[in-house]
């Protein structure tokens, strides 16, 4: 019962044998059963040939002889599958996992395993899920196909299907050092080996299959950046760069509205009159700079200083800065930077309202707001992060509709019906503009870009098209670069939008 037809078998002979032993061939993982990975399954076939069922065989089940055959007991398989007479005819698979296993799993609706067994009075078949990827498409060549995970939330499934696509392997992570392996008083600078140091089983490790392979270490010798000059002034704060502070030697990103399509633009906060972009976010900005991962710019508490004395008509009240969303049943949430839906006028935010047009479900007018990350940086390959947050309020008054506020969802449409409150637009980078587009579906709020000095001009710009009424949205922005230097800046409530049927 071979799994290669007869035809594909000739065509893919060479009649040449391969020495898995050699370093040309280490990357395949060495000799059959001299890789963890290694496993044997077994096909029971009645005495006509019928396929009955198939299974994997106990490793107390077989051995390695001295010659390098596997000497299988035939007679423990069939006993261990349930045949204890008969005759039968077996064949056998010699396999190596690659990527996923053979093992089903039972996850729940998170897609996360749950370690434990089937059971039919609380869960359902869709819970049973092969530990495997699907085909999603084959090239007409029939040379290639692509491959997708399922929703199964686990580390090593999602990191063998990233290894997959992988050349060179790194096993863990820690604090390993490479350094140049220098001879009595030669100097490292004449060296041309390298030593690993410092390793442990939680640090990098090299395998058996790597010998022979190529180790490239990128970026090998970048110690320091020497920031640019600093371009803006007080003047002109709204040309804030992301740039290296002298202080901190750290890198600082920031973003601004550039553009909002069309006549979406209405009153400002409170009546305040309409103001063209760009909207410069600096009362964004000077609030969440501190958090500065992605972490502390979600997570973190609402700091206590965030209360200021506001006086009308001579009566003084204590306001917050920020207000914060609440559930259908007004449950405290906490009072955390994520849960920000809008930021008081009082204390000087600056935010454009917008509009949508047409009846809740079904809108028309939709606008289309551009952010732009201000970003002057030193010429180094930098990955820019961006993030859609936010809230939608509901307000109750429509059937069957509970008052309160809803986390952000991605915008779809389906025969005529959406549903969701905004999506990332796949705009074409230019010789001008960087546009970051969504890479993984699974993840369609968040998107990427891998600037390239040499071929790319600064900076980096998002568009969002957004769908819903009455919608707070937030951004937030993690630029990373090669040295190690990663830092965020999370701006809630960036946005706000109102139904109009005019």
């Amino acid at each position: 019962m071979s799994r290669i037809s007869e035809k594909d078998l000739e065509l893919l002979s060479t009649g040449q044998y391969i020495d898995f032993s050699s370093n040309a061939f280490s990357y395949l993982g060495g000799e059959f059963l001299s890789n963890e990975n290694d496993y044997i399954e077994a096909l029971i076939h009645d005495s006509n040939a019928n396929f009955l069922e198939s299974g994997i065989v106990n490793t107390e089940d077989y051995s390695v002889k001295d010659d390098g055959s596997i000497a299988l007991k035939q007679g423990n398989i069939l006993r261990r599958m349930g045949y204890d007479r008969g005759r039968f005819i077996v064949k056998y698979n010699f396999l190596r996992k690659f990527a996923g296993s053979y093992e089903n799993v039972l996850v729940d609706v998170g897609g996360n395993i749950l370690n434990r067994n089937y059971n039919p009075e609380t869960d359902h078949e869709g819970m049973i899920k092969e530990n495997k990827y699907f085909v999603q498409a084959i090239s007409p060549t029939r040379q290639e196909v692509r491959l997708l995970p399922q929703n199964i939330n686990d580390t090593k499934y999602n990191d063998d299907f990233y290894n997959m696509q992988r050349e060179y392997k790194r096993e863990g992570s820690g604090n390993a050092e490479f350094v140049f392996d220098v001879v009595g008083d030669e100097d490292p600078k004449d060296s041309n080996k390298l030593k690993i140091q410092n390793i442990n089983e939680t640090n990098f490790q090299l395998k058996s299959y790597m010998k022979g392979g190529t180790l490239e270490i990128q970026r090998a010798f970048i110690s320091s950046y020497t920031p640019f000059p600093t371009v803006y002034t007080a003047d002109t704060p709204g040309d804030r760069l992301d740039e290296f502070e002298d202080d901190a030697g750290t890198l600082q990103p920031s973003f601004y509205i550039a553009a909002i399509q069309g006549d979406q633009l209405d009153t400002n906060a409170y009546g305040a009159e309409i103001k063209e972009p760009p909207y410069m976010l600096n009362y964004h900005f000077s609030k969440m700079k501190e958090f500065d991962t992605v972490e502390l710019a979600t997570e973190s508490e609402i700091p206590a200083n965030w209360i200021f004395d506001y006086t009308s008509n001579g009566t003084t009240n204590q306001l917050s800065e920020a207000s914060i969303a609440y559930d259908s049943n007004n449950v405290d949430w906490g009072n955390k930077l994520k849960h920000i839906s809008w930021w008081s006028p009082y204390a000087g935010a600056e935010f454009p309202i917008v509009k949508t047009f047409g009846e809740p479900g079904n809108p028309i007018r939709t606008p289309i707001i551009t952010f732009r990350s201000n970003s002057t940086l030193p010429d180094i390959a930098t990955t820019y992060t961006w993030e859609l947050t936010g809230w939608d309020y509901d307000s109750g008054n429509s059937s069957g509709q509970i008052q309160g506020f809803s986390p952000i969802r991605h915008y779809e449409q389906e025969e005529g019906l959406y549903s969701g409150d905004a999506e990332i637009l796949t705009e074409a980078s230019t010789d001008t503009v960087n546009y970051a587009t969504v890479t993984d579906p699974a993840f369609p709020l968040r998107a990427t870009f891998e600037y390239d000095p040499l071929t790319n001009p600064k900076g980096c710009s998002l568009a969002v098209k957004l769908y819903s009424g009455f919608f707070r949205l937030g951004v937030m922005l993690t630029i990373s670069q090669p040295t190690g230097i990663t830092k965020t800046i999370h701006y809630p409530c960036t946005v706000s939008t109102y139904w109009t049927e005019n």
